[in-house]
């Protein structure tokens, strides 16, 4: 009997090995490759679900999938909408894996052990090793039910133990409680639906508390991704919700059923699959295909009125900075397209570090918008993928073609970059000065005079009005006198301000020289860029396929020439 409870403990073991392999190797494919087939084949509804049911297929899990999706979605490569369709069809395709818990494919998993094992060993062929460490992980997974299900088999045997199952003294809302803590602690519901058809074929358990414990590992998934939405607002959330509610709206149709037939008998489920001839193990896995390919056949049909109820439930924040608002896909419109949407990218950016004086501006804490830490980690977001954005740009071989406007918004960005950090480094040392009058006054007039440029360059940065501009270049003239005459005044003061206030005064006139010196730069940069690009149209219009535009390097003000696309 000892033996027969090793087997079990290793088998169990080699299962949640399995797993976790299939999980990182899913995690480790999920590159370049995959968001360009994703982007592919997710516009229309679906063709992006048939391509999630091979995607769930190879992920083998729904989290490492949504958790991918997620990160696509945040990035602004892919819409919500879009994505969920892939993750609904997603379900049917991990589903699919409980089919090996009902054939015998010991002699498959036995060679894919084989060969995949090698692969890994050795780390050769290399484009084939993330595909392995999945493929690896299945047949581990595989390879330990059997193992769990040969070694339970004398254990069914035993008097003690039959005796054990012939009493009914267990109910069945806690095995339905069971695959709740069983989603928990393996992260996937598909895991806990083959585990406990695996017991079944043992005669562990039951058909019925079998399906009691894979309607609850169900409930536990969505729990788990309620849980993950917690971080996320906009798209993102609205993308895990959508999952989460998948496996509420199938259990509203398919748990009535299963009570209904529990305590009546009629065929509904088990009893209907039974009637097909399939045996007891059988019935849980096509009770399982049912649940995910019907709840998702369902989902795609009203996908209109699902979607628009996710949008209720989750709103976008007026011009958050979680994801991008016009540089989702500038693969799909042409270079000079796409740079400008990646400059219409930047103005956002500076409207966004205009709302830094705010804080302090605005009277009362409970009244401030935005922190000075939230304002720089929403900056720093945007300034990764659109700096990810210009790298794709010189990648795909476009860098020749305007190769003098992609270098000045690569500088624009930069200066951006270096300004979001000055003006961080400015807030934080006015939220650490001290009470005097002479202090207050100080901080007073220069935070009034940073929200007056800030708001300045932030309202014509994406225009052209040549009265505005002029006067942002005269705000932004070099105000190293003006800085020296300041500090001879107040530093000469008697009493007016303790040396700890004299020192920070001191570091806080440079860093305004700073900020002053990086938005003349931005300032002159994005003028420059105006000037070579004609007047930004709306985004919609950008998205269309329009001539290439080229610039001359000796003289980026000169007018653009129109060269034929191909």
């Amino acid at each position: 009997m000892w033996l027969e409870i090793a087997r079990f403990s290793s088998g169990m073991g080699l299962f949640f090995m399995g797993i976790k392999f299939t999980g990182d190797g899913a995690k480790r494919i999920a590159g370049r490759r995959f968001r360009d087939l994703f982007l592919r084949y997710t516009k229309k509804t679906w063709r992006a679900a048939v391509t999630g049911c091979g995607a769930g297929f190879v992920f083998q899990s729904v989290t490492a999938l949504s958790g991918f999706l997620t990160s696509l979605v945040g990035a602004g490569i892919i819409e919500a909408r879009q994505a969920l369709p892939l993750l609904l069809g997603a379900n049917a395709g991990i589903s699919c894996l409980s089919l090996m818990a009902v054939l015998d494919v010991k002699i498959l998993v036995m060679v894919l052990l084989g060969l995949t094992g090698i692969i890994i060993s050795f780390e050769k062929p290399t484009r084939l090793l993330h595909g392995a460490t999945i493929a690896f992980g299945a047949a581990l997974l595989l390879f330990g039910l059997e193992t769990v299900r040969l070694s339970a088999a004398p254990l069914t045997e035993a008097p003690w133990f039959s005796a054990f199952l012939a009493n009914d003294w267990i109910p069945l809302p806690l095995f339905f409680s069971v695959g709740i803590a069983g989603c928990m602690l393996l992260q996937s519901s598909n895991g806990v639906t083959i585990l406990s058809a695996t017991l079944t074929a043992s005669g562990i358990l039951t058909p019925e508390e079998a399906l009691a414990v894979m309607f609850g590992s169900l409930l536990g998934s969505s729990l788990l991704s309620r849980m993950y939405t917690f971080h996320l607002t906009g798209e993102r959330k609205r993308l895990i919700l959508g999952q989460a509610l998948f496996n509420i709206i199938g259990l509203s149709v398919f748990l009535p059923l299963y009570v209904v037939e529990t305590y009546s008998g009629l065929p509904l489920l088990l009893g209907a699959a039974a009637r097909c001839g399939l045996p007891p193990v059988g019935q849980i896995v096509a009770v399982g295909i049912a649940f995910n390919f019907l709840t998702a056949t369902l989902l795609l049909v009203v996908y209109d009125a699902y979607y628009r109820l996710l949008a209720r439930l989750c709103p976008d924040a007026a011009d958050c900075l979680e994801t991008l608002a016009y540089a989702r896909e500038i693969s799909e419109v042409s270079p000079e397209s796409g740079l400008l949407l990646i400059n219409r990218e930047q103005g956002r950016l500076m409207r966004h570090l205009a709302t830094y004086p705010s804080g302090f501006l605005v009277d009362g804490e409970k009244e401030r918008k935005a922190t000075p830490q939230g304002v720089h980690r929403s900056v720093g977001v945007i300034s990764t993928k659109l700096e990810g954005c210009l790298l794709d740009m010189v990648t795909k071989g476009h860098a020749g073609q305007i190769a003098n406007a992609l270098a000045l918004l690569q500088a624009n960005q930069a200066n951006i970059r270096a300004l979001d950090d000055t003006l961080l480094k400015i807030m934080d040392e006015m939220g650490g000065v001290g009470g005097s009058a002479a202090m207050s006054r100080l901080t007073d007039m220069f935070l009034n005079a940073l929200d007056l440029l800030l708001q300045q360059i932030a309202t014509v940065f994406c225009q052209d009005a040549e009265e505005d501009w002029q006067l942002l270049m005269r705000m932004v003239l070099d105000k190293g006198p003006v800085m020296e005459r300041l500090r001879d005044r107040y530093l000469r003061e008697q009493g007016g301000m303790t040396p700890d206030e004299q020192w920070r005064f001191m570091h806080l006139t440079g860093l305004y020289e700073r900020c002053i010196w990086l938005l003349r730069r931005l300032a002159e940069g994005q003028r420059r860029f105006l000037t070579a690009f004609a007047r930004p149209e709306s985004p919609e219009r950008l998205h269309e396929k329009r001539p290439l535009q080229t610039f001359a390097a000796r003289d980026l003000g000169a007018s653009p020439v129109s060269l034929d696309a191909s």
